[in-house]
Formats: structure tokens, C-alpha cells, sequence
């Protein structure tokens, strides 16, 4: 998969209920109180970026389009050779955001899905190895919704710290290194780019 700056994923971090007028906007799907965690990683299984400000109850793809990351990515890598992001299929096909083809059809697409879907996955286990090692994610955290969210990216900076110093504990994460990009002279709409990494690189 080429030109992968980033996977993209989200968790949610269980917390005690806020009460009053915000209390429902805290509850997902789940009927859990919580806070969204958006953050993406990088090829060595660090966080490059995290967001967790939003109650439970927003949806992935408002919670990304809104954010900091995607205004940053729409202002510098509207061209996939600057880099993409790989997200789940939740979140809309950018430019900058690669997601499944939701039916494949071409043995290119197939391929392209399954490349797709096997380095995606290093964020899934990056939250996993993350709330391994801190505990406090795993559980109900006991404070107000903005002092949770400070815990929750200070337990991420922790994270980081931790595999830069090559503390016990944490798994070792590896990726293949990618193939370098090709030229794009297409619409530059995240289909249009899909649909030519598919073709150019799992034909």
C-alpha cells in the first residue's frame, strides 16, 4: 500500500456519568457512559495524533470531520502522494483518507482490501496493547468528562515514552516498508484515488 502516513481508528474509554443536561450525549451505542478516542498511529505502533473530547454518543465520521487532523489534511495532502490515511469503512473516502471497497469486484479491489484491512489493523492492536499497560482505560474513570479526556492523552504521551524507551511489557509492532508512489493525474476525489491505487498497485 503506498504513501501510508497513518491508520485511523477509534476507541471508546468508559467514564462515570457527568449528570445533568450533558449525561445522554455521553452514552454510545452501547448504553455505557464514554468518551470517543480518535487517534491515529504510525508505522511502529505510535500514536501520531489523538482526539478524545467528544462524548460517546457522536458518530466516528462527525468526530473526524470536525477535527484538527482532518483540517490538516485537507490543506496539505489532498494529493495520495503526500500520504494517506487508512481508515474503516464508517469513515467517508478522501484523497487523504483510504477506506475498504464495501463490494469488491475486481481482483484488484479484493487485493486492495485485503492490504488494506492487514496494516489497518496495527491500530486496533495499538489500543489494545494501550490499555493493557494502562489500566485506568480498561475501567470506569472517575472524573469530570474534561479532566478524563487530559487523562486519556496523557496515558497516550505515556505510550509513546514508553516504546521510545523500550519499556517491558509492550509488544514490538512491525510493518513491511511500502512501495514508492506513482504519478496521479485523475480527479482528486478519494474514489477517483482508490480506485487508482487499486489498479496501479494490486492488479
Amino acid at each position: 500500500m503506498p504513501c501510508v502516513i497513518g491508520c485511523l481508528d477509534r476507541t471508546h474509554v468508559k467514564v462515570l456519568s457527568p449528570g445533568g443536561e450533558q449525561e445522554r450525549s455521553f452514552v454510545n451505542r452501547k448504553h455505557q457512559h464514554t468518551i470517543i478516542v480518535q487517534a491515529t498511529c504510525d508505522h511502529k505502533g505510535r500514536f501520531s495524533s489523538i482526539n478524545a473530547a467528544w462524548p460517546g454518543s457522536c458518530h466516528d465520521a462527525h468526530v473526524f470531520r470536525v477535527s484538527e487532523l482532518c483540517r490538516h489534511m485537507e490543506e496539505n495532502h489532498q494529493d495520495y502522494q503526500r500520504g494517506v490515511l487508512l481508515g474503516d469503512s464508517v469513515y467517508p473516502c478522501r484523497p487523504f483518507l483510504m477506506t475498504p471497497y464495501l463490494n469488491p469486484v475486481t481482483d484488484a479491489e479484493v487485493r486492495f482490501n485485503t492490504a488494506h484491512t492487514g496494516i489497518r489493523n496495527l491500530i486496533e492492536r495499538v489500543f489494545g496493547m494501550w490499555k493493557r499497560k494502562f489500566h485506568v482505560l480498561h475501567s470506569e474513570i472517575r472524573m469530570k468528562p474534561a479532566k478524563c479526556s487530559k487523562v486519556i492523552v496523557v496515558c497516550a504521551i505515556l505510550y509513546n515514552l514508553a516504546l521510545l524507551w523500550k519499556e517491558p511489557d509492550v509488544v514490538d509492532v512491525v510493518v513491511d516498508e511500502q512501495p514508492a508512489a506513482d504519478t496521479y493525474t485523475g480527479q482528486m476525489d478519494g474514489r477517483g484515488v482508490r480506485a487508482h491505487i487499486a489498479s496501479a498497485y494490486f492488479s
